[in-house]
């Protein structure tokens, strides 16, 4: 009886240290990452799935439009770009954690596999940051992946100014991988139409045009060999007029013209107000034409300052001919008294 209760009593020994020894084997959160990627020998410069075509959900968030040049024919703005995915290789199910989910840092996002997307129409990209740059990952127990990166991009717009200033730029994103072809990579809107959201629409002037928001699968270029997943959409892009309006309408400019006609009957004074405004008119729309390019087309505001001009030429017209016929009917009556 002795014997079987020190043996009952060892044996709970051995179960209840097993259980601590178990316990205090859990992994910290650097010796899973370090098992993850280090020990498995992860490849991080190929797709998760080799056998199949790997998902990818694309998210953007417009947060600024920091700029808009015509002459250039872009736009400047800050997105928030957020990717999901799955990667079977960073699955760890079966590691004695508790971790759900954990979070990687810049210093580790590099590690692992990312989309190689680019911009089409990017003419320049950065990712932001300080210390460290604006970007982490999610890494969720299942292999799960949620990607954020912080980025100002700089975008070609194919510019139209014929309306200009009352024009509506569509500025197109076009999105692809740049290595993988669809049958390896796939690329879709995560949230369909929805999928980009600007902020302060009003403030940065930009709109979603949500018939546009598609996924497709079409070459970068026309001599490709391969046919990539293609994300498209188009920002438009509305000028503010009020400036426009108020510095020029032919209204305005008219009304001068006429109040011309309740000065005194001094030549010099009238002409002084006609060209004097006309002089002040030529400049500002040649300041505004300097900020367009060089090959831009007539426009509306080009025609707005024409129907200026001919008012004053109008009223420049009336003014000199009522001095010469003045001047004329003074020199007859002279010359027949």
């Amino acid at each position: 009886m002795f014997v079987q209760k020190q043996l009952f009593q060892q044996s709970l020994l051995i179960v209840i240290v097993a259980l601590s020894f178990g316990e205090y084997m859990e992994p910290s959160r650097y010796e899973l990452i370090q098992n993850i990627l280090r020990e498995t020998n992860y490849d991080h410069s190929f797709p998760p799935n080799s056998e199949s075509v790997t998902h990818v959900s694309v998210q953007l968030s417009v947060t600024d439009l920091s700029s808009e040049n015509d002459i250039k024919k872009d736009i400047e703005f800050t997105i928030y770009l957020r990717m999901n995915w799955t990667d079977r290789r960073l699955n760890f199910e079966g590691s004695n954690t508790s971790y759900d989910v954990i979070s990687l840092g810049d210093d580790i996002v590099d590690d692992i596999w990312l989309p190689d997307l680019y911009f089409h129409h990017e003419r320049k990209s950065d990712l932001h940051g300080f210390f460290a740059n604006n970007q982490l990952v999610y890494l969720h127990k299942n292999g799960n992946i949620l990607y954020s990166g912080r980025f100002s991009i700089e975008s070609h717009c194919p510019m139209e100014f014929r309306k200009y200033p009352f024009d509506k730029q569509t500025c197109p994103i076009i999105i692809q991988s740049y290595a993988f072809p669809s049958d390896i990579l796939r690329l879709n809107w995560n949230g369909g139409k929805n999928a980009i959201k600007i902020d302060n629409e009003s403030k940065n002037n930009l709109k979603v045009d949500q018939d546009s928001v598609k996924h497709t699968f079409d070459p970068p270029y026309p001599d490709a060999v391969a046919v990539f997943s293609t994300l498209t959409a188009n920002l438009v892009y509305e000028r503010q007029t009020a400036s426009f309006i108020i510095m020029g309408p032919p209204f305005f400019f008219f009304v001068i013209a006429l109040l011309s006609f309740l000065i005194r009957d001094d030549f010099s004074t009238r002409i002084t107000l006609i060209t004097g405004t006309s002089v002040s008119n030529f400049v500002h729309w040649t300041g505004i034409r300097s900020t367009l390019p060089s090959d831009s087309s007539f426009n509306y505001f080009d025609i707005l300052m024409i129907v200026n001009f001919i008012y004053f030429g109008v009223i420049l017209t009336i003014h000199i001919g009522k001095r010469y016929w003045k001047q004329y009917k003074v020199n007859r009556f002279s010359c027949c008294h």
